[in-house]
């Protein structure tokens, strides 16, 4: 599940989350993409994933993915960006096979049908991503720990006089955005579907 894997990814780099040792490590912004000024389809799991890891998200215009939080919090949000831009691209591989696929073409052209499948997989993931997260019962200490890496991301946004802005992205989706979503339901979170962070190196 998607929480176990954040745990495991926490345990790896050796974090222990008390109130002093998150003050202490503060927040960082780490980038995920490579930058060719188009929005990956993985974007439209970026907000989900970070809300569930505590962290603030935003585009840049070279089209980046901006977190910042907590650097565990930051990794995690990166490791499951690699996680469902691999997953799309897998998924789609397997749909361009099909029969839909075929007929969807007919009425869009593959391009289009392959760009709304995409982003169909991606926004499915991050959904059960955030879901998963939403269905552990927080404890008092991890709830105080929320408001404190909060604070300190509100701080450095005030440090670096950061303001970001909340756009409304509109799409007209073809059907294959619902084939995506379907597609999405089947993969597994905790796998990593052939995951690794030098897949979409982390620009600092």
């Amino acid at each position: 599940k998607a929480a176990s894997v954040a745990e495991k990814l926490i345990r790896e780099h050796n974090i222990d989350l008390s109130e002093l040792d998150v003050r202490a490590e503060g927040v960082e912004k780490n980038v995920w993409g490579q930058g060719n000024r188009t929005r990956a389809a993985a974007c439209w799991a970026a907000t989900k994933i970070a809300r569930a890891n505590n962290c603030d998200v935003w585009v840049q215009n070279g089209g980046e993915v901006c977190f910042l939080g907590n650097p565990a919090d930051v990794e995690v949000c990166l490791y499951f960006m690699d996680l469902v831009a691999n997953a799309a691209e897998a998924c789609l591989r397997a749909f361009r096979k099909t029969e839909e696929y075929t007929q969807q073409t007919w009425c869009w052209s593959p391009r289009k049908a392959s760009a709304d499948y995409r982003i169909g997989v991606c926004q499915r993931l991050g959904e059960r991503i955030r879901d998963q997260y939403q269905a552990v019962e927080p404890t008092a200490t991890g709830a105080g720990l929320v408001v404190v890496k909060n604070s300190l991301i509100e701080q450095w946004k005030r440090d670096h006089n950061l303001r970001t802005e909340n756009k409304n992205r509109t799409r007209k989706l073809g059907a294959s955005y619902n084939a995506g979503r379907g597609a999405a339901d089947g993969v597994s979170i905790g796998r990593g579907v052939g995951t690794q962070r030098t897949t979409q190196r982390a620009l600092v």
